[in-house]
């Protein structure tokens, strides 16, 4: 993309080439170390890299877009997209873009003599800048002006439902993006030709200026924005924006809606209906840290399933487990022999038995269970990744054990309004059962087991019997 302007807070700021779009990003706050520049939210993960985002309007709104600034990646965010970029589009304030590393000083080595030329003698202080005060909205070759005061977002136009009784001046009502607690609020679009009967009909403007008009909100369409300068006599031809230049290649048409219209039009008896329907403009409150659990995720051949973290003491590395008394492999001489007695006692007392080997870990012996046939599917230490060994979880409990998996998939930490933990099972043997959780994962149904029950420690739970023993 190219010749391109974002418009943010207001303000349309032109963009460098080759900015790309992106889905709406989370930042991650920045440490604290100093002052944060102004508009400057924090990181995002691209690529493997964390990437600053910056909103030159203050706050992120509904466009995202990825681009390239003097001091690298950078993540920008804003209201809407202007094509082309008006003429007074206005630089980015790129952070960090000034700072310069020190010079490295070494102690004992005289200082160089420099070769920099003399300091330029200092340049008089530019007179301040007027501010913007309007925000004029272009209508195909028309343009009407609002205070930029009354300016709460500009978004991308919905669509619109019919308003209920129809009232005069009322094109629809649309959905506005980023606004109120729950990030969206229904605002009655109004008609500008309700405002200003010589402006023309354009069909399907892309944006919504969504403005505060005594404290209720309502939007106007239109397909450009770019705040103005005012002057005694309000917006008149030729008003400029802060780069001196003029909306429009040139100026604001003769004859232009000039601002305070919309405030007139919404104060007249005949209004009331249209502005009974104007909702209240409500902060949206700050995002609230999600609370998160952290899960060991691991596969047992085509299985995935996850354990709490505080049930796994340690990841043990792939290793190929030796082999226990009663097992075709303790024939075999070697160090296997001396951990059999301990084997056979670490053996009874797991239910049900399922010892496969031992490993050695931090000096102590670990029974080893396989996960596929603790999960009811086929062993993976019989299966092919098992040739060169296969990682092991300790399970955390009063009793060491490891768990052979195919791989173990790192730790995530999963949203807990994404995790439903399930009842206890039913009936007179009922307990607690191999799977204690269901959450979704990446689109995808995840087991949260018990590391007990992997482990051997915990007893299925067994039907009621149907009758008394010898009968009645």
């Amino acid at each position: 993309m190219s010749g391109l302007a974002l418009l943010a807070g207001g303000r349309p700021w032109r963009l460098p080439e080759g900015v790309a779009p992106l889905p709406p990003q989370a930042p991650r706050p920045l440490p604290r170390l100093g002052e944060a520049p102004p508009g400057l939210l924090g990181l995002v993960l691209l690529e493997g890299q964390a990437v600053p985002v910056l909103a030159p309007g203050g706050a992120p709104g509904p466009v995202w877009l990825a681009c390239h600034g003097p001091a690298g990646r950078l993540v920008l965010t804003g209201e809407a997209l202007l094509d082309p970029a008006p003429p007074g589009a206005l630089p980015l304030p790129w952070p960090l873009a000034g700072e310069e590393a020190a010079p490295a000083s070494f102690p004992g080595l005289a200082a160089a003599p420099s070769l920099a030329p003399p300091p330029a003698a200092p340049r008089p202080a530019a007179a301040p800048r007027p501010r913007p005060e309007v925000l004029a909205l272009g209508l195909g070759e028309a343009w009407m002006a609002v205070p930029l005061a009354l300016l709460a977002r500009v978004v991308p136009a919905p669509a619109l439902e019919p308003v209920p009784g129809r009232p005069r001046g009322a094109l629809g009502l649309g959905l506005a993006s980023g606004l109120g607690p729950a990030g969206e609020v229904p605002v009655p679009v109004l008609d500008p030709r309700w405002l200003d009967p010589t402006l023309p009909e354009t069909a399907a403007p892309p944006l919504l200026a969504v403005l505060a008009v005594e404290g209720r909100l309502c939007a106007l369409p239109c397909d450009r924005a770019v705040p103005v300068i005012a002057t005694p006599d309000g917006v008149t031809p030729g008003g400029v924006t802060p780069d001196g230049a003029t909306p429009n290649n040139g100026a604001m048409p003769d004859g232009a809606a000039p601002p305070g219209l919309l405030e007139a039009a919404l104060a007249k008896p005949e209004a009331a209906a249209l502005r009974a329907l104007c909702p209240p403009w409500q902060p949206r409150p700050p995002r609230r840290a999600e609370p998160l659990r952290p899960l060991l995720l691991a596969r047992a051949g085509a299985l995935l399933f996850a354990l709490p973290v505080e049930e796994v003491a340690a990841v043990v590395p792939p290793q190929r487990p030796a082999p226990v008394p009663g097992q075709e492999e303790a024939r075999e001489e070697g160090p296997a022999c001396a951990l059999a007695p301990l084997a056979e006692g670490m053996a009874g007392g797991l239910a049900g038995g399922g010892v496969r080997g031992v490993v050695s870990h931090r000096g102590d012996v670990l029974p080893v269970r396989d996960a596929g046939e603790a999960l009811g599917i086929a062993p993976v230490l019989a299966g092919p990744e098992a040739a060169e060994g296969l990682p092991l979880l300790r399970l955390a409990g009063p009793a060491p054990v490891a768990l052979a998996v195919s791989a173990v998939l790192g730790l995530r930490h999963v949203p807990e309004a994404a995790i439903t933990a399930l009842p206890p099972a039913e009936g007179a043997g009922g307990g607690e059962g191999l799977v204690a959780a269901l959450a979704g994962f990446q689109g995808r149904p995840l087991p949260v087991c018990r590391a007990a029950w992997l482990a051997g420690r915990a007893t299925p739970a067994r039907p009621a019997k149907e009758g008394a023993e010898g009968g009645a």
